[in-house]
């Protein structure tokens, strides 16, 4: 960890250096020359450890990374992605019959580590609404293709 802050602090000081150097060199050719010998220098500053003797890899070893579990955490969010894009539509289709707040409930299961198929959807919605329920089911089969049932909220 020591060789990082080394380095980090020999690019800072290459680049507050550089900068000086710019700040200070006169315009016109001799601007463009110092110019590219300010930037071959700092170059040379980043690319150090990997030009020298230095093992580069014996920087990179010393440092340790948490262990994450991305591909379970990553199928959960696209999971849970699909599904607030399938409520989404199916509200809106329920909208469209005059059906509003409906609870929505979708299961989705991952099979193989990335295969998502849902399980079920069920819709509870208000009683005033029952007579909208079989339209609303004919719409979700036809635009979405879900075969559902629309119950009556408890």
């Amino acid at each position: 960890m020591n060789e990082i802050k080394q380095w980090t602090f020999g690019i800072t000081i290459s680049a507050i250096v550089g900068a000086v150097i710019l700040f200070l060199a006169p315009e016109g050719a001799t601007e463009k020359l110092v110019r590219a010998a300010v930037s071959l220098f700092l170059m040379c500053a980043i690319l150090s450890p990997f030009l020298s003797n230095a093992d580069p890899m014996k920087i990179l070893n010393g440092i340790e990374l948490p262990e994450t579990q991305s591909v379970p955490s990553a199928n959960d969010e696209a999971a849970e992605h699909l599904q607030n894009e399938i409520k989404e539509k199916i509200s809106d289709i329920l909208e469209e019959c005059g059906i509003k707040n409906a609870d929505i409930r979708i299961s989705i299961n991952i099979e193989n580590g990335n295969e998502m198929k849902i399980e079920s959807v069920q819709i509870f919605a208000e009683k005033s609404y029952e007579n909208q329920f079989e339209i609303a089911e004919k719409n979700l089969k036809n635009q979405l293709g879900i075969e559902t049932k629309i119950g009556v909220k408890k």
